[in-house]
């Protein structure tokens, strides 16, 4: 991953732009689109965590104390896309929560009455009254007596844990340093056999403590919170904390090496490798120089290799699998390993994308044909879609029928039942409900984006755009590489003029933007936060 690598990524994932079958052949290009790929998981990550523990996850919320980001059932997302102020507080001993986000998010509704300053939470046969101020509260009509009460923190309702879940919802809360889990079981991890995953998940919250930075000094870190430098500007290039390391690069004349630092900016795995990756499920794949060339393994988080590297190509661990090429040329052939190097699918396909929610396209007939397979490496989904690439998001797939000059995209469900029918001259993924599409093509693109129905909810327009991301996305000017970048909002309206050079996705109510020869962060105003 070079600095070239990371404009590829803003490039070829944000826009989604898909390579043509000549382009794909090529072996530079492979590598280009793994290391992408690697890159791209980590736009909406998941918990590192085992599939045991993701999968009792499907039906649950999971907060962290002072933290504006949630995880609701398997998903990523925010308390408050608007203000990532609103988080979850201790106060008085007393654990206080947003009241919109977790009651909506367990199917209730929120009234508040200004009036007389108190607020409904309806669900069912369930119904709570609660007043500012007040340490009283109603449940079906019945006085209770509340921890604590009732109060607007950062212009939004606050009530107290135990009243609004345990005792309104009937919900189970499981807490662990900070994280808090409220679903239907009780005791949903087990803290002696899981407690790995636990770890995980506070990692996966402390992980954006710090943010990258670039100034004329290379990149560094600052804190998140008070925008001071943490980790001072010295690194060729950088990556974000992930699973409590970041992935850095350092250059040293023409050779350029990754490594991996701590929160403290030290070096706990040196910068030896040609290509890394984030470490996912604990483990980060990267490649040196061998006997036989550039080569693929596996290292562990003290950077010992656990996988001897000896694949042509290696794609991170997702779902306790690695997509992974052996052989070379013509000749080469992806599969599956688990996490003893061995292959739990056989290599032989023409290449493979990651596993999500079970599935994992794979691409035969010289990349000409796709479909998807489950762990087994069954067909689930028979290899007969034309195309280059598809991708499974929020239960749909996209993909071509026809070859790629005069084909049309559309989406089928994770059976091949075609959902939305082929119309579209590119059919990006999915993300908070809306997919951006393509209507024409080269300079008669026009982007707009579709719902899960295939209704047009914001006019496709000039202009490449972005999948959206805490209610915002990316909107170019013109073609991607030309032009200038802004955001939309979900009704399509400019919400932050179109100035910047590069931009990336919001992330925790924050973006990254370069104008001119500057990079900064932005809140969801368009206004430059930190000053460094």
């Amino acid at each position: 991953m070079s600095r070239a690598f990371e404009e590829g990524l803003i490039n070829n994932v944000i826009c989604q732009k898909k390579m043509t079958i000549t382009s794909c052949l090529k072996k530079s290009n492979f590598i280009v689109g793994i290391i992408v790929l690697s890159l791209f998981i980590y736009i909406t990550p998941a918990f590192a965590v085992s599939s045991d523990v993701q999968s009792k996850l499907n039906n649950a919320i999971v907060i962290y104390i002072g933290s504006p980001k949630a995880y609701v059932n398997n998903e990523k997302t925010m308390i408050d896309f608007d203000n990532a102020n609103i988080v979850p507080i201790i106060k008085n001993g007393v654990t206080l929560l947003p009241a919109k986000f977790i009651s909506e998010k367990l199917g209730a509704t929120v009234n508040f009455k200004k009036e007389n300053s108190t607020i409904d939470v309806l669900l069912d046969n369930k119904n709570m009254k609660f007043t500012l101020g007040s340490s009283k509260a109603l449940l079906n009509n019945n006085e209770i007596i509340l921890d604590s009460p009732a109060e607007s923190i950062n212009g939004r309702l606050y009530l107290p844990l135990r009243m609004l879940v345990q005792d309104g919802f009937n919900k189970k809360i499981f807490f662990y340093k900070g994280v808090i889990i409220i679903s239907d079981i009780e005791n949903i991890v087990n803290l002696k056999l899981e407690k790995s995953s636990l770890d995980d998940i506070v990692q996966w919250f402390k992980d954006s403590e710090l943010l990258r930075i670039c100034t004329k000094n290379g990149w560094g870190y600052i804190n998140r919170k008070t925008g001071k430098i943490a980790i001072k500007p010295k690194f060729y290039d950088a990556q974000a904390f992930h699973e409590g390391y970041a992935l850095v690069m350092e250059k040293s004349g023409k050779v350029e090496k990754w490594g991996y630092i701590n929160t403290n900016g030290d070096f706990v795995i040196k910068p030896i490798f040609i290509e890394a990756s984030d470490f996912s499920e604990d483990l980060a794949n990267v490649s040196i120089e061998g006997k036989n060339g550039i080569q693929y393994g596996f290292i562990d988080k003290k950077g010992k290799f656990v996988i001897e590297p000896k694949f042509q190509v290696a794609a991170p661990f997702i779902e306790g699998l690695a997509a992974v090429e052996v052989g070379e040329g013509l000749n080469n052939k992806w599969g599956y390993i688990d996490k003893t190097g061995n292959f739990a699918i056989e290599p032989k396909y023409d290449f493979t994308y990651m596993f999500k929610d079970g599935l994992a396209e794979v691409e035969v007939e010289r990349m000409r044909k796709i479909g998807y397979i489950n762990k087994k490496g069954e067909y689930v989904i028979q290899p007969e879609l034309d195309g280059i690439g598809s991708s499974l998001s929020e239960g749909l797939i996209n993909f071509r029928a026809g070859d790629w000059d005069t084909g049309k995209e559309g989406y089928m469900d994770t059976k091949g039942n075609i959902v939305i029918q082929p119309q579209f001259d590119y059919a990006g993924s999915f993300s908070e409900g809306l997919a951006v599409v393509t209507i024409g093509k080269d300079e008669n693109a026009e982007d707009g984006y579709i719902d899960k129905t295939g209704k047009m909810i914001i006019p496709a327009t000039k202009g490449s755009k972005g999948s959206f991301a805490e209610g915002l996305a990316i909107a170019c000017t013109g073609a991607w590489e030309d032009s200038k970048k802004g955001f939309i909002d979900r009704t399509g309206n400019i919400v932050i003029s179109q100035e910047f050079d590069k931009v990336e996705y919001f992330s925790e109510g924050l973006a990254l933007v370069k104008k001119g020869d500057k990079w900064n962060y932005i809140d969801r105003k368009g206004n430059f936060v930190f000053n460094y």
